[in-house]
């Protein structure tokens, strides 16, 4: 009996290990919709969805200096947009 608890806690253990190495996503996708200004401009986070497969984001340019798309780490695919593409 005591070799068959040792045997079953190992095994959890193992469980326990092999569950935190596993990803927390596939894949990261985002949508860029980009409207078109004079001067500098950074993107703003508009939406965020975490599904099953992956990380959803979808990122709009505003005018002004701010942070960059790269500044959100690296994504899978990026679709830029145009801002009447968006409202289609």
């Amino acid at each position: 009996m005591t070799a068959l608890k040792k045997l079953r806690s190992r095994l959890t253990k193992l469980e326990r290990r092999f569950e935190q190495r596993q990803p927390q996503s596939r894949y990261r996708e985002a949508i860029l919709i980009c409207n078109f200004f004079d001067g500098p401009g950074h993107v703003v986070v508009t939406d965020y969805t975490k599904g099953e497969w992956g990380e959803h984001y979808r990122f709009e340019t505003q005018p002004g200096p701010g942070p960059q798309l790269e500044d959100f780490g690296q994504f899978d695919h990026v679709l830029p947009i145009t801002y009447a593409e968006s409202r289609s």
